[in-house]
Formats: structure tokens, sequence, C-alpha cells
């Protein structure tokens, strides 16, 4: 007899009362949590509460006439704080100090919700969360003190935090990431990764010593799927071409290549196309665009303040092309988004990111602006190539990834 599945949507209370929308890891809980509700209805949907040292259940329902699913989360505004110290310092000693009176403040709030928590013992049975590593970390804490017969098979997204860009960063450096990465490791049955690479990376590591090896690692490839949304449009598109990035920054993102194909290449022509930046405002893009090296080019830059799903679709559709070049990626939401909608994507040839756009893509190198520009050049001049593009775009979306794809894999995964 299969063991019964318990799937973790902890991440949702996180972005309940947050500013930002819903995008990334709590977009992957969000979507799997929802296929599962429909494909495996026996499955038990819970959120821990580092407050009360315990796993509640939720009971998720169809709200069939607004096309979504209400996960019936508790109301509850709390403050964010770690159960375990990672090291010894001055961040660890306030940890240690402040942390009881966060909890303190927090079960006061909790002392006025009306709902009905309901404990859940997960003990026999196969946990499962998709969240961040620091959610998870306070979670096994609990699972430590309370259950002795549970497999634990979390979903990693990424290393990303512990590479230097070339290279694997000592994990002696003081980083919550690591320790709480390493904790998941050593108390995990096995692994999921988003991606072949994610997999093959967390192994690499493992193999230098700084994390066990773990049993196995399954790769759950992400998803290409754009899913609709109800929202209204918000926004108004450049009415000239333009090339799109979404999340991006400077560093790891790597959007000074970009940048520098533009200042070097692209702003000598006589058709200059804009380049729109999807994502949250950040003070280091601006202050770049602001400076020597960059004011030339910065009429070219506009900024969309994470737009919402009506609008973000919008972006990549009438989009000439979205950009990626990220040194490192895990996966590449945006990629496989843009390609699912028939927009080309540009992309930094790394290993995550030719998993995502496979032959489809158009590569170029993470330090060759020349590279990117002529990618962009020819996208631009030569009518009938990019329409043949876009043709093989539409043509390949029937074999790319959905989320009830990714649901039913990391369901196989678990059983």
């Amino acid at each position: 007899m299969d063991k019964q599945i318990y799937y973790d949507v902890t991440e949702l209370m996180t972005v309940k009362h947050s500013e930002f929308r819903m995008y990334g890891i709590a977009r992957v809980v969000l979507e799997v949590a929802k296929s599962f509700l429909t494909r495996y209805p026996n499955t038990v949907f819970v959120f821990h509460s580092t407050d009360h040292d315990r796993f509640f259940q939720v009971f998720p329902e169809r709200v069939e006439a607004e096309h979504r699913v209400d996960f019936r989360l508790p109301e509850v505004r709390t403050i964010r704080y770690r159960t375990r110290a990672c090291r010894w310092n001055v961040r660890t000693l306030l940890t240690r100090l402040l942390s009881p009176l966060a909890r303190y403040i927090n079960l006061r709030r909790w002392a006025g919700y009306d709902g009905v928590l309901e404990e859940v013992d997960m003990d026999g049975g196969v946990f499962h969360s998709s969240a961040r590593p620091k959610l998870i970390s306070n979670m096994l804490t609990t699972i430590e003190r309370r259950m002795t017969n549970l497999s634990i098979v979390p979903l990693l997204y990424d290393l990303i935090p512990l590479h230097n860009i070339g290279g694997i960063r000592s994990p002696s450096f003081d980083s919550n990431f690591y320790f709480d990465t390493r904790y998941l490791i050593e108390k995990s049955d096995y692994l999921m990764a988003i991606s072949q690479f994610t997999a093959d990376d967390i192994q690499a590591f493992s193999a230098a010593g700084h994390f066990p090896m773990p049993s196995k690692v399954v790769a759950v490839p992400l998803v290409h799927e754009f899913l609709e949304s109800g929202d209204a449009p918000e926004i108004a598109l450049p009415d000239e071409p333009y090339f799109l990035m979404v999340g991006t920054m400077l560093g790891h993102k790597n959007l000074e290549v970009v940048l520098n194909a533009y200042r070097d290449y692209l702003s000598k022509r006589a058709d200059v196309p804009k380049l729109v930046l999807a994502g949250v405002i950040r003070a280091a893009i601006q202050n770049a665009l602001r400076s020597e090296r960059y004011r030339a080019i910065a009429p070219y830059v506009a900024m969309v303040d994470r737009p919402n799903e009506t609008d973000l679709k919008r972006l990549y559709k009438n989009s000439t092309a979205l950009i990626i070049a990220s040194r490192i990626e895990g996966w590449g939401l945006p990629a496989g988004e843009a390609m699912w909608l028939g927009t080309p994507v540009l992309c930094a040839r790394v290993p995550a990111l030719e998993e995502v756009c496979g032959d489809l893509g158009l590569y170029f190198g993470v330090d060759d602006p020349k590279a990117l520009a002529d990618h962009m050049a020819a996208l631009l001049d030569d009518v009938d190539a990019y329409k043949a593009l876009k043709e093989r775009l539409r043509a390949a979306q029937p074999r790319l990834r959905t989320w009830d794809t990714v649901a039913q894999e990391i369901h196989a995964a678990l059983t």
C-alpha cells in the first residue's frame, strides 16, 4: 500500500501578506498543489507553524466561478524567525535573543484567530515540500522532535548562493543558506531537483565534501506553460519594437552583458529598440543607468514594476524576444513562459537554460555582448527568418512542459 502523501503549502503563507506578486517558488508550490488536488485527491495538504511547533491540515477548495483554488490558509500576519542557530556569531546571538520575542508576539496574534487549527500527525507517510530551504529547516526541527517514521522528500531549486561565478565558493563563509541546505540534505530520504543541472550540482557539492551524499536525486524539470489569469491590464505597452527581460538584475543575472550590447553595438543603429525590464525596480539598476558607463543608453531602457500576470503575458507576446542572460540558473521560468507564448528567447549558453530552450533558443556567451547584439539585430532585420522562428515555436508547443506534467512527475517520484 502506498504511503500517505503530505504536501506542504507553507510557502503560500509567507506570500499571503507580502507586497510581491506570485512569482518563483510560491508559484511552483501553488500550481503543483492545484494539480495534486485534482489528480490525487487523497493528498493531505499541510502548513507548518513555527510558533506552535506543529503541522496543521488545510482543506483547499476550488472556486469554480473564479477559476481558482482557495487554500483557506489562516489570515494571521506573523513575524518570521529562525529556530536553528547555524554558527555562533553576533547574528546568531541576536537570533537567539529576538526569536522568543517574535514567537510571543505571534502567539498573541494567533490567539485572535477565530478559525480551527487541525493538527496533523504525519508519521508513517511521505512529506514533500517545495519551499525555500530556510522554511524547510524550521519544519525539520519540528519533525525531529515530534515524528519518528516520516519519509522526507524536498525539492531543491539551485545552489546559486554557494557559487562564485566560475567556481564553487567555500562553505566556510557565514551563510544560512549553506547550513539550511546541508541540514535539509542530511535529514531527507532523497531529493528532487528542478533540472538535471541542479541535480548534478548537488552531487558535485556532495562529492567535494560540502554536503553528505544523498541516496538519490531525481530531476523533475520545471515548466514552460504560462497560465492565464483574470487580472485586468494595468499598463500601456511600448509602441516601438522592444526586447524584454523579466526579474533581472546586475550580478549573476548578468544585465551587464545586455547593457554592453546596447552601448557598444545597438546604440549605433538608426532604429534602436527599447529594452523593457519587468519586475522589482532595483536601485542598483537605476544607479547603473545614471552612471557615466551607461548614461547614453538610459533613454532606451524602460522599467515595469512587478506587472500582473495579464500584463506579463502582454509584455511577452508583444516583445521581439525575451533575453535571459544569467550566468547561472536553476531552471529559468521566464525562458519557458516566453517559448510557451511563441516568443523567441535569446539566452546565455549555460546548462539550465539549454535544458529549458533546447534547439529553440538563440544562444550567446555570458561575456559576449557582440554575439547578443548580432542576434538582436537579426531578429529585427530579417523578417523571414523571424517568422520562421516564430512558426517553429508555435509548432513545438505541444511538446513543452506543463504544470500538470511536473505534478505527475513529482507524484511519481514520491510513490
